[in-house]
């Protein structure tokens, strides 16, 4: 009791003697509480930053059209269908049955130097198309012939000298190694986003290696994460890319397969993937144009043999045929599938390395991107070097050509559906499947 006792009297006689001090910390304390974490909210703090790493090798006017999309904006945007809606123009008029378009600019847009957005700063560099600056808020185009897809050109991001852009990014630093861009930082104008680096690998291999050494806390649109499967803290997501499709592209000028009947064979005798969603035709299935009403050529082995045959009614000798068949490394295991399935038809099938579209072929195995507008004249016209397949046809060539000379909508909307039709009964392509891309990241 002695000592509880003094103990008591040395605590009174502490607080009696510094009483103005344990009142201090006492009020302190409170102010500490209660007001600091609000303080701390008004000055700026350091922002994270998420580095990302993509596969490709880039000039600055090559970058990426996701990463130029951060960085600024176009006269238009597109919907997720492909439809055109306005951006840094808040309205455009179509006049001259589509030879010219007039954009009418926002009033309130900055670029990232704080200078005003005007008519005059958008300086896309078009061939055949001259350009009359009404007024700061007033762009016109004058186009030669009619061109429908033009609103959906102009979604390209537009830059000043620098890369100086409009949009919700702001580019910090661009780090090259010779011509081509190595990484790229983006600053945030929003408070609430990261600020992010981007990192460009030569090679898929060469972008997992630098995931492992950690310059990279993210990739994106990798077509193999089978090894990162086991790793415990690494998320992997998988992404339909329905902006592109895996098919099989005939050399119509080979002797064999300029015959439509041969072409229809190969398709029946295809085994078509249940694994992955199928695409039956030259369209995304998201956009406003796409046709359901198309050929689905599904695996009829009988029916491709019948076709062969008559095919063949023609060829007297009847020697073996052999196909030549490229493709990408990543797509071997398809094209192994896909000669199993020729070699029931007694079609022998080459594999080989595919490394670039000059080289001769029979038949590619490839992926190929969809344009974001039904236009696909610089794919399917006979006049055009796109056309890899070197297909001929009055009927497409026709469909194209007024596909991009029509505005109204719906009309086009008649022209495309026919043209996806048509392209499919004909078979220059067999269409196989959209594929998955995977994105990993550490947790």
């Amino acid at each position: 009791m002695k000592k509880i006792r003094f103990t008591a009297r040395l605590v009174v006689s502490l607080l009696t003697r510094y009483k103005f001090i344990v009142a201090l910390g006492f009020l302190l304390g409170i102010f500490f509480f209660f007001f600091i974490p609000k303080i701390a909210y008004f000055f700026p703090q350091r922002k994270q930053t998420e580095t990302i790493g993509l596969v490709g090798r880039f000039r600055v006017s090559e970058i990426p059209l996701e990463i130029q999309n951060l960085i600024s904006f176009g006269l238009t945007k597109l919907e997720p269908d492909g439809t055109p809606v306005p951006s840094i123009a808040y309205d455009w008029k179509v006049e001259e049955d589509g030879k010219i378009y007039t954009f009418f600019l926002k009033d309130n847009l900055y670029w990232h130097d704080g200078s005003k957005v005007s008519a005059s700063d958008i300086n896309y560099n078009f061939q055949d198309v001259s350009i009359e600056i009404s007024d700061s808020r007033t762009i016109r185009f004058h186009l030669k012939e009619p061109f429908s897809p033009f609103p959906e050109v102009v979604s390209r991001p537009v830059f000043k000298k620098g890369f100086i852009g409009v949009g919700l990014y702001k580019v910090k630093k661009i780090g090259r190694s010779g011509q081509f861009v190595e990484t790229i930082s983006l600053v945030s104008q929003d408070s609430k986003k990261p600020n992010l680096k981007f990192h460009f690998y030569p090679t898929e291999e060469a972008a997992k290696i630098g995931f492992k050494l950690g310059e990279v806390r993210k990739l994106q649109d990798l077509s193999d994460v089978d090894e990162f499967s086991i790793w415990k803290n690494v998320k992997i997501s998988p992404v339909l890319r329905q902006d592109r499709f895996v098919g099989i592209f005939l050399n119509t000028q080979n002797s064999y397969l300029s015959e439509k009947s041969f072409r229809q064979a190969l398709a029946y005798a295809t085994e078509k993937t249940t694994s992955k969603e199928r695409a039956y035709g030259p369209l995304s299935p998201l956009s406003w144009a796409y046709s359901e009403d198309v050929k689905a050529y599904n695996f009829d082995l009988e029916n491709a043999k019948k076709l062969l045959n008559q095919a063949r009614q023609n060829d007297k000798e009847k020697k073996e045929i052999v196909l030549k068949l490229l493709t990408v490394p990543s797509l071997l295991s398809e094209a192994e599938k896909i000669k199993n399935s020729w070699e029931k038809l007694g079609i022998m099938v080459e594999i080989g390395a595919f490394s670039e579209l000059g080289e001769d072929f029979d038949v590619l195995l490839a992926a190929q991107e969809i344009p974001r507008d039904p236009d696909q004249y610089s794919l399917w016209h006979s006049t055009q070097v796109g056309n890899i397949t070197h297909f001929k046809s009055p009927r497409i060539d026709k469909l194209l050509e007024d596909g991009r000379r029509t505005i109204n909508k719906e009309e086009r909307k008649k022209i495309y559906f026919d043209f996806q039709r048509f392209l499919v009964e004909e078979v220059p392509v067999i269409f196989l499947y959209y594929p998955t891309t995977y994105e990993i990241s550490k947790k």
